[in-house]
């Protein structure tokens, strides 16, 4: 499950979704209620979220003390071509 939300939120890349792949398998799932439409969510949301599980994942330092409180959104690609397509762009 958690690799089909991966192929379904960041893309079908191997090379980028072998970097989710050590990530804490909660993430994507977590994610999932946050995002807008459906679609991909694109290289730099993916790239934060997998920057930020990297961080918490780290055992030497406690970056939850340092980090924002995550409360984004993600706005699926499918919202982006729906926009394009009902403006006739």
């Amino acid at each position: 499950m958690v690799d089909q939300l991966c192929r379904l939120m960041i893309g079908r890349e191997d090379r980028i979704l072998s970097l989710a792949a050590p990530i804490h398998p909660g993430g994507p799932a977590r994610n999932q209620g946050r995002m807008i439409g459906t679609g991909f969510v694109g290289g730099k949301a993916a790239g934060m979220l997998l920057a930020r599980q990297i961080l918490l994942m780290d055992r030497n330092f406690e970056w939850r003390k340092h980090l924002e409180r995550h409360d984004s959104f993600f706005v699926g690609s499918d919202v982006y071509y729906s926009y394009i397509v009902h403006n006739g762009w």
